[in-house]
Parts: C-alpha cells; sequence; structure tokens
C-alpha cells in the first residue's frame, strides 16, 4: 500500500513542476501530408482578403495590451479570464497565454485559428514556445502569426509561410542569418532579436504540436480547475493545470518528420492513467473496508476485564 502511495506521490510531483509539461494530454501522430489536407475542409472565415489585415489588427492590439506591464510564465488557461487579466491588470502572461488570446479573440473575428506549439527535442515540451496559425481563403493555406514576439515570416513573392514551413527552414539552416537570408520578416515589435529568433526557431521546435482543443471550460470538473488556476498561488496555479488535464485533456496533433524525435506521448498518458486509477482503486477498496469493519461488523465486543 505504502509503495502505490509513493509511487503515485512521485508521478504526481513529477507532472507539476516546471521541468515536466506534459499536462497528461495525448498526442496523436500525424505526417506532414496529414498537417495539410485534414483541417483544410469546412472553414468558415471572414472575407479572404481581409484575413491577413484582421489577424494583424488582432496581433498588434495584443502587443499594445502588453506595453509596460510585468510578464509571468502563466497566469490561467481561461480564455476569457486572460483577456480581462490583460486589459485591467498590470501583469501579462506567457508565449502560451498570448497564443490562447490570439485563438480566442481570432474566432470571435470569425478567422479560424488554432494554437501549434514549438517544443525542445526532449519531447515533453519544456523551453519551447507557442504561436498560432489562421486559416486564409486567399492563399488555400495555413499562415503562422507569432503573437508572443509580434513577427509573421514571407517568402520572397510575398505569400505568408505557415508555422511548418518556417520551422523546417529554420532547422534546415545552418545558422540564425542562413535563415533570415530565406525569408522575409515582419516585426510588430522592434525589440526581437536574432538571439530571440535563433532561441525560439532552432534550438526549441524539434516538435510540431497542434492543439485541437477551444481551451473554454464546458463541464464542471473543469470549472473546478479553472477555479484553481485563477487563484493568486503558484502552487495554486499548477494544481489547476493537474486537475484540468485530468477533467478535460487537450488533444495535440503531433507532426512527424525527419526533425521529430522518436518519443511517443501515449506511454506517458497510460501510465499515468493506469497509476491514478490504481491509486482511486486501492484507496475505495481500504474505505469500504474500514467502513465495512466500522459499521456492519457482527463481531462482539472485546472485553475491557483482564483475565488473570
Amino acid at each position: 500500500m505504502r509503495f502505490f502511495y509513493l509511487l503515485f506521490l512521485i508521478y504526481f510531483l513529477f507532472i507539476i513542476t516546471n521541468q515536466h509539461r506534459l499536462r497528461s494530454s495525448l498526442n496523436y501522430v500525424k505526417t506532414i501530408n496529414d498537417y495539410r489536407l485534414v483541417y483544410d475542409g469546412g472553414i468558415k472565415l471572414a472575407s479572404s482578403r481581409e484575413t491577413i489585415k484582421k489577424a494583424l489588427t488582432i496581433a498588434y492590439y495584443i502587443f499594445e495590451l502588453k506595453q509596460n506591464k510585468k510578464r509571468k510564465t502563466w497566469i490561467t488557461e481561461n480564455p476569457i479570464k486572460i483577456y480581462e487579466i490583460y486589459r485591467n491588470d498590470n501583469f501579462v502572461g506567457s508565449c502560451y497565454n498570448d497564443a490562447i488570446l490570439f485563438n480566442f479573440l481570432a474566432k470571435n473575428a470569425n478567422i479560424n485559428s488554432r494554437i501549434v506549439e514549438l517544443a525542445s527535442s526532449d519531447g515533453l515540451g519544456g523551453n519551447g514556445h507557442t504561436i498560432n496559425e489562421f486559416y486564409s481563403d486567399e492563399y488555400k493555406k495555413w499562415i503562422m502569426i507569432d503573437v508572443n514576439l509580434g513577427i509573421m515570416f514571407f517568402d520572397f513573392n510575398k505569400t505568408p509561410l505557415s508555422a511548418y514551413e518556417v520551422r523546417k527552414l529554420a532547422l534546415s539552416s545552418k545558422n540564425v542569418e542562413d535563415f533570415l537570408s530565406k525569408v522575409v520578416l515582419l516585426k510588430l515589435n522592434r525589440n526581437v532579436s536574432k538571439k530571440i529568433i535563433w532561441r525560439y526557431y532552432f534550438s526549441n521546435s524539434r516538435e510540431f504540436l497542434i492543439i485541437e482543443d477551444d481551451l473554454i471550460a464546458k463541464n464542471y470538473g473543469r470549472k473546478i480547475a479553472y477555479f484553481f488556476e485563477d487563484m493568486n498561488c503558484e502552487f495554486c496555479v499548477k494544481f489547476g493545470r493537474f486537475l484540468r488535464s485530468l477533467f478535460s485533456p487537450i488533444f495535440r496533433i503531433r507532426i512527424q518528420d525527419e526533425y521529430s524525435p522518436k518519443i511517443y506521448y501515449r506511454i506517458y498518458f497510460w501510465t499515468f492513467q493506469f497509476l491514478f486509477a490504481t491509486f482511486v482503486f486501492i484507496n475505495i477498496y481500504y474505505f469500504s473496508k474500514f467502513i465495512k469493519n466500522v459499521f456492519f461488523s457482527n463481531k462482539p465486543p472485546k472485553s475491557k476485564i483482564r483475565e488473570f
């Protein structure tokens, strides 16, 4: 019994620490052909010629909201709460929070948007970067926009690039100068340096993950998780994220190519599910045994009289 408690405690601490950002999410491995074809059907968008203009307007709006405010590594996954914090408070969140907010505002502007994570080579999402893609009917493709850094990439024909195209060009380049010589860079933020671009698009983009979740609370379990995430307490935020991963896992599409590490998230997901289920069943068994002994036992009470 103690062994299972210890095992679950170790895995629980492993999940909620900053070094591990798996969030118990099940990943489906897709090829690049799947990435290009599966998501292009049945898309309702704004006017095709206005899509890029609207996306840039939203990105610039978020950039303006963030000016002269203190940055935190994490606030919450609730897009409505993120919007309220960015507008009213004196701090903003991480690149992941920026991506959630852009996704929320873009969909309200009738633009189909999704969140893309560029994760490091450990395969667990640590030290990564989160960006967005929106679909343009004009170009018939997904277009990348980095809201956190305030940048977009184009080729020399002035065609905007997708997140996968940017990542592939970056990882196939010798250095950041070689990469920037192949693209046209549009900056909303003049403070973005070559060093930052190198860090996010070379060092921390070995994995390509598409997040398929609207990140809005739809059930009571997730609302409880958001309640903890909204508390002004670092441990409460981590515990809220842990609860959210249990109640409503984020499903992700993991793009497999020559640059992706050979790591399969299913092992981590099912290991956690097995340990958590084992922990619950063991507690139910011992609790039922305790209740039975206390309330339903037919044994006569032990006599307090000592026999000599």
